[in-house]
């Protein structure tokens, strides 16, 4: 019920045999089943909500006779929701689940499979932890967390009506995490990514360019970064495809890339070889206030590389 499981193996469940109030006396009792072989009681205390994590799907579907394909997701055995896709494109489906662990079973089962009505999975993702689907099925053991680099994005927004532009972050094809930029003045927003290595493609998509009120809404990025690489927006082999949703990705209507995001679309990106390769030494004092000492950041051609108090 809502964000709760109870399984009838959980600590506390017990089973009373007996029939009428004889499954009620605490004679015969036993740990909690799942075969019921036996006229009795299976009793236990509803617990607090303890479908705590979140699991992402993201699949699409072909329909037939006007119907999507039905997908239920599992996580052991737990059925965590069941939707009728009714989309081609990709389509991010969250539901609750208990606290993932490694080698749980996820398995998203097709249940009104007909001709021409398909369903396909990309991959279901949690935290720092995404499971690849194969064959666009799914049905393959929890690993553990790999999303285990940190991609930092510094940028800011014209904000219009109260709301920044709408930043999706994609690192080859898969959906990192969704950040509304608000702050009008550069700031850092991080997204847990896989191991950043030299030729992993990361899109950076405006999805809503718009005015209010005469004041128009855009995004910019001053620049990408890991622990050891960095990257201007403007960096040579860099796209901007201009447009909402698909057409941001149909190289239809394409320019070099640029970090003034003033139109919905994706700023496609190579990811370099790791540039961040020298060291340099600063030495400085300060005078704390408060307990709390002077933060100084090390800016290399308007890239901050190291902040330290």
């Amino acid at each position: 019920s809502g964000t709760t499981v109870l399984r009838p193996t959980d600590t506390g469940v017990k089973f009373d045999a007996g029939a009428d109030l004889a499954a009620y006396d605490w004679v015969n009792m036993s740990g909690g089943l799942v075969e019921l072989t036996a006229t009795g009681a299976l009793r236990g205390i509803w617990p607090a909500a303890n479908m705590t994590d979140t699991l992402t799907v993201r699949a699409s579907g072909t329909l037939a006779g006007n119907v999507g394909p039905i997908m239920q997701v599992f996580a052991d055995g737990i059925l965590l929701g069941s939707f009728e896709i009714r989309s081609s494109s990709p389509t991010y489906f969250k539901l609750a689940a208990l606290p993932l662990q490694v080698g749980q079973i996820i398995e998203v089962r097709h249940t009104n499979p007909a001709p021409s009505r398909n369903l396909k999975v990309d991959y279901a993702m949690s935290g720092r932890t995404v499971l690849q689907a194969t064959g666009g099925a799914l049905n393959a053991a929890w690993p553990a967390a790999n999303l285990t680099d940190t991609l930092n994005i510094r940028a800011r927004a014209d904000v219009a009506g109260g709301t920044g532009a709408i930043m999706q972050v994609l690192v080859d094809n898969l959906l990192v995490g969704t950040a509304e930029v608000n702050s009008t003045v550069n700031a850092d927003y991080q997204f847990a990514v896989p191991p950043m290595s030299a030729g992993r493609k990361i899109n950076l998509v405006y999805i809503n360019d718009g005015q209010v009120n005469g004041v128009d809404r855009n995004l910019y990025i001053a620049y990408l970064t890991t622990a050891n690489t960095a990257l201007l927006p403007t960096a040579a082999g860099n796209t901007f495809d201009r447009g909402f949703g698909g057409a941001g990705f149909d190289g239809v209507d394409v320019v070099a890339g640029t970090g003034n995001l003033t139109t919905n679309g994706a700023l496609h990106i190579n990811w370099p070889a790791a540039n961040i390769t020298s060291t340099v030494t600063v030495r400085a004092s300060a005078t704390p206030a408060g307990n709390t000492g002077a933060l100084m950041t090390l800016w290399v051609n308007g890239v901050a590389v190291s902040a330290t108090h």
